[in-house]
């Protein structure tokens, strides 16, 4: 069932045409590569300026599929 949440504690939709199944709701990814998952947005914030990384991005899971964060998004810690 792409696109859908699968069952409890995980998350499936598509990143550039890639499938993507993850059991945490947030996702740091660089091209191809998901470097990690969180469960809280601030966490992928805090991660992501600790990686230093000019591509790397982060998205959200919202309930269907995989929407990027912006920083204008960012929510304050």
């Amino acid at each position: 069932m792409e696109g859908a949440r699968q069952n409890a504690g995980m998350f499936a939709g598509t990143i550039e045409k890639q499938t993507i199944i993850a059991d945490q709701p947030v996702l740091v990814v660089d091209g191809e590569s998901v470097l990690n998952s969180f469960s809280r947005i601030q966490e992928a914030w805090v991660y992501l300026r600790k990686s230093n990384s000019d591509t790397a991005m982060i998205f959200r899971h919202n309930g269907l599929n995989w929407d990027v964060i912006r920083q204008e998004d960012r929510v304050p810690a």
